[in-house]
């Protein structure tokens, strides 16, 4: 029995409500425990809202849901009234819900094959500039922190030189990122972002653009969905898994945050940036504690929806992967291990959260197989896919405990 309409059912949104406290006591940068939570609590800063995000975090067993025969993690109420869930597996024929390891995925992928180009970190992405490398630098070289362009040809502003690189790679280069190698004007220029003492990388740049139209090129579009995402018609991805299912009608259209923006530029910032340091993307300070979890995701182009009214408008189906914020959120923290909170599974699986782009290879947060979130320098290997849902305001359910040998159902 499934309702969209508010009434005095036995139902979802109120089930999470049910014993909720504010987490104002909660220290977010360690994991869950009995004394660091575990229940059911009220995001603050949204008890006020129309909305307030109630949430599961810790070694708790009673958010256990069967859905389409499948079995879900009951993660926490959405911005728009929904309730989001995780994958966990299949139901056993006695309607029980003990899966672990690979039973609690769907399967393995990479989240993008491609790594070379800090486009790859994107759930989707937009024009790839992929990095190149030389080792055999000549020290007559020329490095402008800035370029013109006219007539087709790039001009070098403001160069140094030097007759030996390794006086210079170390710090000489931070304003001064731009070359044409021997020459001070080229058709297309090169700009540099990380160097060693042996190899500068870098990549191109065509038609008057500067490193920053490059970085919107990668960063601010959606052509190109990943590997992890693919399409109906793609084996083992997200889309085709959803595709098959054919319960659209019960799904919210919710978010699903892939967070693109930049806390820090290092070697992509032309004006003074770093090019010993990596490209870090804002989950990654999130992650190390800096700030709490995030649920707000800044830029509409990373808001993943199918409509364009709350997000990008870019999906095909209303399906994503949790964000390391709500991994965080749900008792998981950077480099440590936790076995006792709802999402550990034994098994590593991909977020959606962008961590960084090395000097030639883009990295996203993953849960590691010992319950940390963590991240490695590829996108490109094969970890566990668990796909997230989030369900229409006010469905019913069962009369379950919701412990995962007594899960709620939902009849649909």
């Amino acid at each position: 029995v499934v309702t969209f309409e508010t009434g005095s059912g036995n139902t979802l949104n109120s089930k999470i409500r049910e014993g909720a406290t504010l987490d104002t006591n909660i220290d977010f940068s360690n994991i869950s425990s009995d004394t660091n939570g575990k229940g059911v609590y009220i995001r603050s800063g949204t008890e006020n809202d129309i909305n307030p995000i109630y949430y599961y975090r810790g070694d708790v067993d009673n958010n256990n849901l069967i859905f389409a025969g499948f079995c879900w993690k009951i993660v926490r109420t959405t911005e728009t009234g929904g309730t989001k869930l995780i994958y966990n597996g299949l139901a056993s024929d006695s309607w029980t819900c003990n899966n672990t390891r690979s039973a609690s995925q769907i399967g393995t992928k990479a989240f993008n094959l491609n790594y070379t180009s800090p486009a790859y970190v994107g759930y989707m992405y937009g024009t790839p500039y992929t990095y190149k490398n030389m080792s055999d630098i000549t020290d007559s070289y020329y490095y402008g922190n800035d370029v013109t362009y006219s007539d087709g040809i790039y001009t070098l502003v403001d160069t140094i030189s030097s007759s030996n690189w390794s006086s210079i790679y170390n710090g000489g280069l931070n304003n001064n990122h731009y070359t044409c190698m021997g020459s001070t004007t080229c058709s297309k220029v090169y700009y540099i972002y990380y160097t060693d003492s042996s190899n500068m990388y870098y990549i191109e740049l065509t038609g008057g653009k500067k490193v920053e139209d490059a970085l919107s090129d990668m960063l601010d579009n959606n052509t190109t969905s990943s590997t992890i995402k693919g399409s109906g018609t793609e084996d083992g991805t997200i889309d085709n898994w959803l595709e098959d299912k054919g319960y659209s009608c019960y799904l919210e259209d919710t978010i699903w945050c892939n967070d693109r923006s930049i806390s820090e530029l290092n070697g992509w910032d032309p004006d003074g940036g770093s090019t010993r340091n990596y490209l870090y993307f804002s989950a990654k300070d999130r992650a190390y504690a800096t700030y709490p979890p995030d649920l707000s995701c800044s830029r509409k182009i990373d808001r993943f929806t199918v409509n364009v009214d709350n997000g990008n408008g870019d999906l095909d189906y209303p399906v994503g992967l949790l964000t390391a914020d709500e991994i965080i959120l749900s008792g998981g923290q950077y480099l440590i291990s936790n076995s006792n909170y709802y999402l550990y599974s034994g098994n590593s699986w991909w977020a959606n959260s962008p961590y960084i782009f090395y000097y030639d290879n883009a990295g996203n947060f993953y849960v590691n197989s010992t319950g940390d979130l963590y991240y490695y320098y590829g996108v490109r290997y094969m970890y566990g896919v668990r796909p997230s849902i989030s369900l229409k305001p006010y469905i019913e359910i069962s009369e379950g405990t919701g412990t995962s040998t007594d899960p709620d159902i939902i009849f649909a």
